[in-house]
């Protein structure tokens, strides 16, 4: 379980961050 669990919150914040990279690209501020 935590093993799945670290490994949840890395790809969670891992799209995160490329989400965020997108977005300060983009330029836009939402959601």
């Amino acid at each position: 379980k935590d093993l799945l669990d670290n490994r949840k919150q890395r790809i969670l914040s891992t799209i995160r961050n490329s989400e965020e990279l997108r977005r300060g690209t983009i330029g836009h501020t939402g959601f």
